[in-house]
């Protein structure tokens, strides 16, 4: 997952925020399948260790569960706090509006890290 995030960072460095978001996604899945073969490549021939000595293991369901508790946690605090700022005067809800790539962009994030969770 910090290998997908690295990759959108290092995406937005070449493309500029200003891109489409078709170009985001093609260019953040280029540089994630070159991180990854790049990885392969050094861990087969340089390092001569099997790929599953990395480390990385396949999270147990009380794992999936402080995960999504944490998650759940997280909003509440912020929903909480909003609705005191608004019930306090301190903020004030104007309008509301979700662009197409700001809404395209949350749910691939979203897919995207539930499904490297559940894969790995």
């Amino acid at each position: 997952m910090t290998v997908l995030a690295a990759a959108a960072v290092v995406t937005f460095g070449i493309v500029g925020s200003g891109a489409a978001t078709s170009i985001v996604v093609l260019a953040t899945l280029a540089v994630f399948a070159t991180t990854m073969l790049v990885t392969y490549l050094f861990r087969r021939y340089l390092d001569r260790r099997p790929w599953h000595d990395i480390g990385i293991a396949r999270p147990g369901r009380g794992e999936l569960i402080g995960l999504a508790a944490g998650f759940v946690v997280g909003v509440a605090a912020i929903a909480v706090w909003f609705g005191i700022e608004v019930a306090a005067g301190w903020a004030e809800v104007t309008g509301w509006s979700v662009t197409a790539r700001g809404a395209s962009s949350a749910a691939l994030t979203v897919v995207v890290g539930v499904v490297l969770v559940l894969r790995s």
